[in-house]
């Protein structure tokens, strides 16, 4: 960050904020800003006067905007109205779940009222505070995790009005916080954009490898090899000699878990997986928990997972699929299914394609079709459809894939390091700004 700091500092007082600059004031949130908690949800009318009015909660508000369609609605009166309306530009935070999280409302100024439920602080700028730059401060807050202290998340968090009005902020004058939200948002419009070209570069690298694995588990590598007809529109023809068959007939063995999860212990020496950690076809060890022998022992008594093995989701989401990898030890957790079958029959890199693709991906989709969030039994589960050629063919069109999509796998992942780099800056910058790292007073936004 190429940008001057202040000439003279002190200490603010505050450990989130640490040095300010001299002219700033520290001051509680509640003297700078007008904070309204909205209403509990009315389900039905108190009185014959009351009205059915669109309402805001919670889950609307991200950090990138407050989303506004489809909006629902609850009974409240004329007075309520008056108290718990939002204009647009009113700030938005929420009281629970992901604590502190704000964003500014864009509301058209001809549209019909609307009110907020009591999961959400409305948040207006008085005299001495703009709430633009306190929507950028909020999110430095956030991304240093005050708001886990602060609302000691232990237990259920919630951002009350009061410990949001106590909270102490930063403030230059008004119009150096208005230059600074300025700034922010030239820069972080400039950041979000080419966090969206690379993503789409991504959804697109997606694609082609998803059409590489179709084909390849579908068709097959030789362009001149006998075909028959599937009587299926959307894939019409495949080899002669590949036999289509439901799960249950592929695999040996179909284990799901109780529905509960092995308790984790930090200590532990045994993967516990969760749907969390499979995506994308890997093992995703990020956050990985953990548990020792003894509920290793007992969560296996059905079936130890063994290299080679494949692990499934079959819910959130269902559909996510890896192969067991020969040096973790590892048990599933809840929402897990292990299939096991005799690796000289079926190659475990050819099937785990073949269930990202082709028929199982359709397969699953039609299950998916019309629910939020896909759910499969075991008996879903059996009968997943796959094409399946000989264990020779198998062997080489695992060989080929795993070339094929190891290009563009490593694109899809030089692509996200510069999306992860660039979220990184951004969060960087906007905690310069707001906590007086970087002086701002005199940036304009050069036009064209």
């Amino acid at each position: 960050m190429n940008y001057p700091a202040y000439p003279e500092y002190r200490n603010s007082g505050v450990e989130s904020l640490g040095q300010v600059p001299q002219h700033w004031e520290i001051i509680s949130a509640k003297l700078c800003y007008e904070i309204q908690l909205g209403k509990m949800l009315q389900n039905n009318p108190a009185s014959i006067t009351d009205q059915e009015i669109t309402y805001l909660k919670a889950l609307h508000v991200t950090w990138s905007g407050v989303k506004t369609s489809d909006l629902p609605t609850m009974w409240a009166s004329t007075g309520d109205l008056e108290k718990y309306a939002v204009n647009d530009g009113d700030m938005l935070v929420c009281e629970g779940g992901e604590v502190g999280r704000a964003s500014i409302l864009r509301k058209p100024n001809d549209s019909e009222p609307w009110i907020i439920q009591n999961a959400l602080h409305r948040v207006r700028g008085s005299g001495l505070g703009d709430v633009e730059y306190f929507n950028y401060l909020l999110r430095h807050i956030a991304d240093s995790g005050w708001f886990d202290i602060l609302c000691n998340k232990a237990t259920i968090a919630h951002l009350t009005g009061e410990k949001l009005g106590a909270l102490k902020v930063s403030i230059p004058d008004k119009t150096e916080q208005q230059t600074i939200a300025q700034f922010l948002d030239h820069k972080t419009q400039q950041i979000d954009q080419l966090i969206a070209k690379k993503q789409t570069l991504i959804d697109k690298l997606n694609e082609q490898r998803i059409a590489l694995i179709t084909h390849a588990v579908t068709k097959g590598l030789n362009p001149d090899v006998e075909m028959k007809s599937t009587g299926i529109r959307w894939l019409e023809k495949v080899p002669k000699t590949w036999q289509k068959r439901r799960l249950k007939f592929v695999v040996q063995n179909i284990v799901d878990t109780e529905h509960k999860t092995a308790e984790f212990f930090e200590d532990g020496d045994y993967l516990v997986v969760r749907t969390t950690n499979v995506r994308n076809g890997k093992l995703i060890l990020d956050k990985a928990k953990y548990t020792n022998q003894e509920v290793y022992e007992e969560w296996t008594r059905r079936a130890t997972p063994k290299a080679g093995d494949i692990l499934f989701t079959r819910e959130a989401p269902a559909g996510e699929a890896c192969i067991v990898p020969n040096d973790i030890k590892l048990c599933i957790g809840q929402r897990m299914v292990l299939f096991q079958f005799d690796k000289a029959e079926i190659n475990p890199v050819f099937l785990l394609n073949a269930l990202q693709a082709g028929l199982a991906d359709e397969f699953i989709k039609k299950l998916s079709l019309g629910s939020t969030v896909a759910h499969f039994n075991m008996s879903d589960i059996q009968n997943i459809p796959i094409l399946l050629p000989s264990v020779e063919e198998q062997n080489d069109i695992a060989s080929y894939l795993g070339v094929a999509t190891h290009r563009v796998d490593r694109m899809i992942d030089l692509n996200q390091q510069t999306i992860d780099k660039l979220r990184e800056y951004r969060t960087a910058l906007i905690t310069a700004a707001v906590t007086g790292k970087i002086d701002l007073r005199h940036w304009q936004e050069k036009k064209g």
